[in-house]
């Protein structure tokens, strides 16, 4: 990422699509996961389930800000889920 400025020029105050999200000029940004954690409910009846959120991938958007002047970020992830049921009878 040399060469790009953290804070730029807020972008026109405006609520982008996801088209023109998906479309925007961007650049892949490296990251390490450092924690995973699982969210862990339990459910009426006793089953857990747990839920956690996996990036898959990360881009900053060239040129474009939000009001503020920081950089805007297209963030690809999935959600992972676990249903455990009530080992109970």
């Amino acid at each position: 990422m040399d060469g790009f400025n953290l804070l730029g020029q807020p972008s026109p105050n405006k609520i982008l699509t996801p088209k023109e999200l998906a479309d925007a000029r961007s650049v892949e940004v490296n990251y390490k996961s450092v924690i995973e954690d699982w969210n862990v409910y339990r459910l009426e009846g006793g089953a857990k389930l747990k839920t956690k959120l996996v990036i898959a991938s990360v881009k900053r958007l060239i040129e474009l800000y939000d009001t503020h002047g920081m950089p805007l970020y297209n963030i690809n992830a999935a959600a992972v889920t676990n249903l455990e049921p009530n080992k109970k009878p």
